[in-house]
């Protein structure tokens, strides 16, 4: 088991069409051993491991990554029985470990989320030329939704060429996806949704539309719950932050330019819709029992809250908006 061993360290908003990418005042590290590159917040502070590991910090805050190549994937293994093997390894390995998740995010990447004891972590293990690479995530439980998008944001920017495909202003032509990454994602969109294959950036951002517009509808459907019984979604918690949470993964989902990162939203967005059908439900149940529902008096009051609850999910937006009018 060495090779396991890694450094364990609104629908209005819709209409506005905004894109959310990489925050403009990132930083570039290029590993120049393995030559990848990733784009980190510029006031994270990056320190070189060794030449198969490098780690980032963000200021002031118990947080932290460690990006590491770990081998070559043997003959015959697939990643998901890699990173099947990858979880016993820890759950044997560390009295602690608590599973929260191991999920799919396309045919080459998964997400395993897991806690020890006030500590949650997250491992983005992903397969590249044959090659296992991981990024280990870790911050204390209540940091979690303050880091969440730029763990995210991290892992989607890794790559082999040194422009970002999160940079607005490169064209997509500047660095290629490959035909592994192409035949990844046309898998997903026909198994999942029944479309054609996709073959360029113009294509895939057309596919990314169409299933945008399938969850849209799912989404509205436990607005609409909500609304048959006189529920205030938009002041209501939890569901109006859920539904925020919503609205930021379907942009994502419709500027995403790499097969990878497509798969990796597209499954963020599916979890979002489930999250606000499950509080919809339970919600209407809490109203039918009579019990007291946590309604802010006024929408501004609701997100006056909820800025103060997640300041980098403001911050996103912000840029959002900005990069809008780039």
């Amino acid at each position: 088991m060495k090779r396991y061993l890694i450094p364990i360290l609104a629908i209005l908003v819709l209409a506005s069409g905004l894109l959310v990418g990489c925050s403009k005042n990132t930083a570039t590290y290029h590993n120049s051993t393995y030559g990848y590159y990733i784009d980190y917040p510029s006031d994270w502070t990056p320190s070189q491991l060794s030449g198969d590991e490098m780690a980032l910090k963000p200021p002031d805050s118990p947080a932290g990554l460690v990006i590491s190549r770990l081998h070559k994937l043997p003959a015959g293994e697939s990643i998901s029985e890699y990173s099947s093997a990858y979880l016993k390894y820890l759950s044997q390995e560390h009295d602690d470990f608590q599973l929260v998740s191991l999920r799919q995010l396309s045919d080459l990447d998964y997400q395993l989320d897991y806690e020890r004891g006030d500590t949650r972590y997250r491992d983005y293990i992903m397969l590249r030329d044959g090659w296992v690479y991981m990024i280990t995530c870790l911050c204390s439980q209540p940091a979690l939704v303050n880091h969440n998008y730029t763990f995210h944001q991290i892992y989607f920017s890794f790559r082999f060429t040194p422009t970002s495909h999160t940079n607005k202003e490169t064209e997509a032509t500047d660095e290629s996806p490959t035909l592994e990454e192409w035949g990844a994602l046309n898998r997903w969109l026909s198994e999942c949704y029944g479309l054609p294959p996709v073959k360029n950036t113009e294509q895939l951002q057309s596919a990314a539309f169409l299933v945008s517009s399938l969850w849209f509808e799912e989404a509205d459907k436990a607005v609409k719950k909500l609304e048959q019984h006189a529920i205030p979604w938009e002041r209501t918690s939890p569901f109006f932050y859920l539904f925020n949470y919503y609205i930021l993964h379907d942009i994502q989902l419709r500027n995403a330019s790499r097969p990878i990162e497509f798969m990796a939203i597209d499954h963020l967005v599916v979890q979002s819709v489930k999250d606000l059908h499950d509080a919809a439900d339970e919600l209407v149940l809490m109203k039918e029992l009579g019990e007291p529902l946590n309604v802010f008096p006024t929408e501004e009051d609701a997100m006056k809250w909820f800025r103060e609850f997640d300041k980098d999910y403001q911050r996103l937006l912000e840029e959002a908006v900005n990069r809008s009018g780039d």
